[in-house]
C-alpha cells in the first residue's frame, strides 16, 4: 500500500520486495500486509567449500534457534527477525525451505547445542558419587530427559509454536511467563557460570606460572566490563565467523583434555582415590550434575522446527542423547580415572605446559564469542516484557543496553557469591533449572496438549517434582557445611 511507503524503512522495504519478485518469479508476491520488517534473502553462494558452507549453515540455524527459544519470530513487528540476518528468514519463500535442515544437520545443531562448557565440569563432579553412581545416575538422566524432550516433539508437532507459546496454549499467560521466565532465568545462570570459569582458569594459570593471582573480585570485574559491550549487540547471526571459530577452539579444548587424562592413565594408571561408589551423601549432589549436562534442552523445539523432515526427529534425537550419554560419562570417568579425587574443578585446568595454558585462553575467547548467542535469549525475554511496541530509536536502543549493562553486572555479582561453590552451583543449576524445562514442563504441557499418555506424563512430573525439592536441599546443606 502507499501508506505504508510513509512508514520507517517503507521505500527500502518495498525497493527490497520488488527486487524479490524481480529475481524469484515463480515465488507468490509479498503482501504488504505481512510483516513489514521481514527482509528476502540474498542468492546462495556457489562453488564455495561445501564443509565451510555446511559451518555457515549450521550457526545460521544456532542462531534462528537463539531467536525462537525467546519468542522472537511471534514478535509482532518482526523488527528482531530482521536482526538475526542482514537477510531475515521469510517462513513462506523457496530461499527458506531450501535452508531447512537435513537430519545430518539436524545431529551437528543438536551436538553443538548439547557440548559446551558443562562438560569440562563432569571429571570433578564424579567425585561427589564415584564412577559407578555416575553411570546409573547419568543413564537415568538420559531416559527421562529423552522421555521430556520426545513429549515436547509431539507438543510442538501438535502446535507449531515456541516453547514459551506452548505455555501459553496450554495454561494461558501464566504458563507462558512460567516458560519464559525459566528460560530466561536458565540463561542467566548459564551465563553467570562463565564468569567462575574465566576467574578460576586464569587464577590457575598465575598459580601454574608462581605468581600471585589476582582476587576473584577484581577478575570478575573485568570480565563484566568485558562482557557488557558484548551483551549490547544485536546482529548475533553476523557472527557466524567468530562461533565458528569459538566452536573449534571448544571441540579442540574437550579433545586435549581428554587426550592428556588418557596419557596420565598409560603412564601412571587408575588413580587410587577412584571408587565406584561414593557415600550417599553426596551422591544426590551429581543428580542436579547429570541433568545440567544434558544443557541444550531450551534448543530441541527450534531443531526440530528446523528439519526438512521433521518426522525423523524422534530417531534423531535418541540417537544423539545415546550418544551425548556415552560421550559425556565417558569423559567424566577419563578425567576422574586420571586424576582422582584431586581433579580440578574445571578440567581444562589440568592440561599442562605452554600448549595448555595456550588452549586455555583461547577457551577463554570462546567463551566470549559464544556469550552474545548464549545471553541472547534472556535479554529478548526480558525486553519483549519491559518495553512496548515502537520505532527503533536512539534513547529506546540506550535504555536497552543499559538494562543489558545491569543484568550483565548483576550476572557477575551472583557469580562472585557462589564462586567458592563451583561443583554445588552446577548441581543448584541442574536442579532449579534444568529438570522443570526438560522433565516437569514437556510432562505438563504433553498432558495438557496432547493427551495420549497421561500415565507417562504424570510420571514425569512427580519424578521432576521429587528430585528438585531434594537436590536443592542437599545442595544447600552442603553449601553450609
Amino acid at each position: 500500500r502507499s501508506s505504508h511507503l510513509t512508514h520507517l524503512g517503507g521505500f527500502r522495504r518495498e525497493y527490497l520486495h520488488r527486487k524479490r519478485r524481480d529475481s524469484c518469479p515463480d515465488l507468490a508476491p509479498v503482501s504488504s500486509d505481512t510483516d513489514s520488517n521481514t527482509l528476502p534473502p540474498e542468492a546462495e553462494p556457489h562453488e564455495q567449500n561445501s564443509s565451510l558452507l555446511l559451518a555457515a549453515e549450521i550457526e545460521d540455524q544456532m542462531s534462528f534457534m537463539a531467536f525462537f527459544v525467546a519468542d522472537m519470530v511471534d514478535d509482532s513487528p518482526g523488527r528482531q527477525i530482521r536482526l538475526l540476518t542482514a537477510d531475515g528468514l521469510p517462513p513462506n519463500s523457496a530461499q527458506a525451505r531450501k535452508k531447512k535442515m537435513s537430519v545430518a544437520k539436524a545431529c551437528v545443531s543438536t551436538f553443538k547445542a548439547f557440548i559446551a562448557t558443562g562438560i569440562l565440569f563432569m571429571p570433578q563432579a564424579m567425585t561427589n558419587a564415584g564412577w559407578g553412581w555416575a553411570v546409573l545416575l547419568m543413564s537415568f538422566s538420559c531416559v527421562i530427559s529423552t522421555l521430556g524432550i520426545l513429549l515436547l516433539g509431539q507438543c510442538h508437532q501438535h502446535h507449531n509454536v515456541s516453547y514459551p507459546l506452548l505455555g501459553r496454549k496450554a495454561f494461558g499467560v501464566y504458563g507462558y511467563f512460567l516458560i519464559a521466565g525459566q528460560v530466561a532465568f536458565s540463561q542467566f545462570c548459564f551465563c553467570a557460570s562463565y564468569y567462575i570459569f574465566i576467574s578460576t582458569t586464569i587464577q590457575n594459570l598465575f598459580l601454574g606460572h608462581g605468581m600471585v593471582p589476582p582476587s576473584t573480585f577484581v577478575i570478575m570485574l573485568l570480565v563484566g566490563l568485558a562482557l557488557t559491550p558484548l551483551g549490547w549487540i544485536r546482529r548475533i547471526g553476523k557472527m557466524k565467523v567468530v562461533n565458528l571459530a569459538g566452536d573449534v577452539i571448544i571441540i579442540t579444548a574437550i579433545f586435549s583434555v581428554a587426550a592428556t587424562a588418557a596419557l596420565k592413565l598409560c603412564r601412571d594408571g587408575v588413580s587410587q582415590e577412584v571408587v565406584a561408589f561414593a557415600p550417599p551423601s553426596r551422591v544426590l549432589i551429581f543428580a542436579g550434575t547429570s541433568v545440567y549436562a544434558f544443557e541444550g534442552i531450551a534448543l530441541v523445539i527450534p531443531i526440530r522446527e528446523s528439519m526438512e523432515k521433521p518426522e525423523y526427529f524422534p530417531h534423531m534425537l535418541v540417537g544423539m542423547m545415546l550418544f551425548f550419554v556415552v560421550f559425556l560419562t565417558g569423559f567424566g570417568i577419563l578425567g576422574y580415572f586420571a586424576w582422582g579425587n584431586h581433579v580440578k574443578a574445571v578440567a581444562l585446568n589440568e592440561l599442562p605446559g605452554t600448549m595448555g595454558m595456550l588452549i586455555q585462553l583461547l577457551y577463554i575467547m570462546a567463551i566470549f564469542c559464544g556469550y552474545p548467542l548464549a545471553i541472547f535469549p534472556a535479554f529478548a525475554i526480558i525486553e519483549s516484557k519491559l518495553f512496548s511496541d515502537g520505532p527503533p530509536t536512539l534513547t529506546r536502543k540506550w535504555l536497552k543496553n543499559l538494562l543489558r549493562t545491569f543484568i550483565t553486572l548483576l550476572m557477575g555479582a551472583f557469580a562472585y557469591q557462589m564462586s567458592t561453590y563451583l561443583s554445588l552451583f552446577i548441581s543448584m543449576l541442574g536442579s532449579f533449572c534444568s529438570i522443570p524445562l526438560a522433565i516437569i514442563f514437556p510432562g505438563m504441557l504433553h498432558l495438557r496438549l496432547v493427551k495420549d499418555s497421561p500415565r507417562l506424563d504424570w510420571i514425569l512430573i512427580s519424578i521432576g517434582c521429587v528430585l528438585v525439592p531434594v537436590t536443592l536441599y542437599v545442595d544447600i546443606v552442603h553449601m553450609n557445611l
